[in-house]
């Protein structure tokens, strides 16, 4: 395995190779998760998990938060907000914390029937209606 700061072996035992093998092929990024093995010279990978780099936000993000400044903001951008979250139906709690003028903020936990799939697109159309820096994703 080889990112911009190095080279570390990665060994795949078959019981792993099974589950992960599809994943594993030359130029394929990947997100490995493992156990450090420094039983010899060099450091190794024990991997258990390999998450192509495409899905590793879906899979990794337990929760997205959304930062709404409530000066200026009006009904259709909340509508507009609204339809992004129905078009990326999935299984990861939302919120919004809302940000006043005089610097108070309130967190709201929004419904399951707008729990999302995080992805790229979804932060990219928040982002294009609220601003720059308006969603943050919790991960793992």
């Amino acid at each position: 395995l080889e990112d911009l700061t190095g080279i570390v072996e990665v060994l795949v035992f078959p019981r792993s190779y099974t589950k992960i093998g599809k994943h594993i092929k030359a130029d394929n990024m990947v997100f490995i998760n493992g156990r450090l093995s420094l039983r010899e010279e060099e450091p190794k990978i024990i991997a258990e998990e390999a998450i192509p780099i495409d899905e590793i936000q879906e899979k990794m993000t337990k929760a997205m938060s959304i930062k709404l400044l409530t000066s200026g903001i009006n009904k259709k951008a909340l509508e507009t907000l609204k339809m992004i979250l129905l078009n990326h139906k999935g299984e990861i709690p939302a919120y919004i914390h809302f940000h006043t003028p005089a610097n108070k903020k309130v967190a709201l936990a929004i419904g399951a029937d707008f729990r999302v799939k995080p992805s790229a697109e979804l932060i990219n159309e928040i982002e294009e209606l609220l601003g720059t820096g308006s969603v943050t994703v919790e991960g793992t």
